[in-house]
């Protein structure tokens, strides 16, 4: 089974509560689109790409845990290696087989969405018990533990993980706002908005996001 998302999407979320039910089956968590995904079980989370920006450049540039504004020429410095990422996104898109879409925005505020859909994908019943366990195993705030734990056991710094979870340091910001589905309006420069309509637009209006 492949778990998919674009990076800062909830992709290492999915990838740990599809382990955790799924577990006869392998899962991989990737960013990057391979040849060989064709045939496999494909589960993607998408997210609105405007908003995966505001937390990509807290964690994987700035490496710090509080969101900050960013502006056209912030984004510039970081273009090749977002384009690389929506590359990737795009030859997922294309990948038409084996493949189930999960929205970010709907799954972080109920986590049933995915569970529903895994019961329908993989023919089992995923019982009200099992999925209060789960949720509760990965809730914002029991994930913020094992990032803290992380900070305590090898520093502060979003290239420090946990082993078995994958979750960073600086996963999550501490001005938390991952649920709201405008967070890029807070940060983005008017600038750097309208010029990311212009050239992901397509890509915004395809997953239902306007543009």
């Amino acid at each position: 089974i492949i778990s998919f998302g674009f990076p800062r999407s909830g992709t290492t979320l999915i990838w740990n509560i599809l382990k955790d039910i799924l577990d006869e089956y392998i899962v991989i968590k990737t960013h990057l689109t391979q040849i060989n995904f064709k045939n496999n079980k494909k589960i993607v989370i998408y997210r609105d790409i405007r908003n995966s920006l505001v937390s990509m450049m807290r964690s994987m540039v700035l490496d710090i845990n509080t969101n900050v504004n960013i502006s056209l020429q912030d984004f510039i410095a970081f273009e090749n290696i977002f384009d690389n990422y929506v590359n990737h996104l795009i030859n997922m898109m294309m990948m038409k087989n084996n493949i189930v879409y999960i929205k970010y925005e709907t799954f972080i505020k109920d986590h049933n969405v995915l569970y529903d859909v895994i019961e329908k994908e993989f023919n089992i019943i995923i019982e009200k018990e099992k999925r209060i366990e789960t949720s509760n195993k990965y809730s914002i705030q029991k994930v913020k533990n094992i990032c803290n734990n992380i900070d305590i056991l090898h520093g502060n710094s979003f290239k420090n993980y946990d082993d078995k979870t994958h979750f960073h340091s600086n996963h999550i910001s501490n001005n938390y706002e991952n649920s709201d589905n405008e967070l890029y309006k807070k940060y983005l420069s008017q600038e750097l908005i309208e010029y990311f309509n212009i050239k992901y637009g397509g890509i915004l209006r395809y997953f239902g996001y306007n543009a």
